[in-house]
């Protein structure tokens, strides 16, 4: 088996980091959500909903740093997640359907896209990381490479 490379540990390690950072600011902030409730004037459902408790609304986007910070640094996963969501919702549901607040086994739809691009920023990030890899060891190899003349 091959040595594993400087560049793949770092950045597996801080994008596992990254994730313990993310659920320990997410654990602080969520509060019990027994389900979808009627809308009214100040009371927004929560999209992201883990396992019965969820963000209240002010904190998704607008103050959550945690999920500002993952819209960023989580590109392109999950941008090909939420696309994929997408897609996959509006096949299941009518294009005017507001899913926001329902929950699949405790898990609301935003709840699974950010399951989803956890999972998947692993493999981003090893790729990234393979990519840095190969191109470093390929410049010094390149660099070791000296040209030597022959003489008769």
């Amino acid at each position: 088996m091959k040595k594993v490379r400087r560049a793949v540990a770092v950045l597996i390690l801080m994008n596992a980091a990254f994730w313990l950072y993310f659920w320990i600011d997410v654990a602080g902030r969520v509060t019990p959500y027994s389900g979808p409730r009627p809308i009214s004037h100040g009371n927004q459902l929560p999209a992201y909903v883990w396992f019965w408790r969820g963000l209240a609304y002010p904190d998704v986007s607008e103050f959550a740093s945690s999920i500002r910070i993952m819209r960023v640094v989580q590109q392109p996963t999950l941008a090909i997640v939420e696309k994929v969501v997408i897609l996959v919702l509006n096949k299941v549901y009518p294009p005017v359907y507001v899913y926001q607040g329902e929950t699949l086994g405790g898990v609301s739809y935003a709840g699974f896209q950010v399951l989803a691009t956890m999972v998947l920023s692993f493999a981003q990030w090893y790729g990234i990381a393979r990519l840095l890899d190969w191109i470093i060891h390929r410049r010094k190899a390149g660099s070791r490479a000296v040209p030597t003349l022959e003489t008769r």
